[in-house]
């Protein structure tokens, strides 16, 4: 983990131990719209250091390898977010009123 990783889990670690004090008040349509497009920035990020990889001959395998494992769990988080809310609406579709 570079220092910049460990710089910024230090950053979330403290936003999440003050209750996420200091965050902008944002919408669950937000928060979901942020996820999808950091997932997307992650795999975005995957590719182009697997074709500097494979086309150039840039970067290193493991470097390659990390990039595409962070978009895999990014992608399978998001997956998993849109399953749980498919899931809370069809039980409310449910419900009779």
């Amino acid at each position: 983990m570079s220092a910049m990783d460990v710089s910024q889990v230090r950053s979330l670690l403290e936003q999440a131990q003050q209750g996420g004090a200091g965050r902008s008040k944002a919408t669950p349509a937000q928060d979901f719209a942020d996820l999808l497009s950091e997932t997307s920035g992650k795999q975005r990020a995957a590719e182009k250091a697997f074709e500097d990889y494979a086309v150039a001959g840039k970067g290193e395998l493991h470097d390659v390898m990390t990039q595409m494992a962070k978009a895999d769990v990014a992608f399978r988080f998001l997956l998993e977010v849109r399953n749980k809310l498919t899931d809370a609406y069809q039980e409310i579709s449910r419900i009779q009123v």
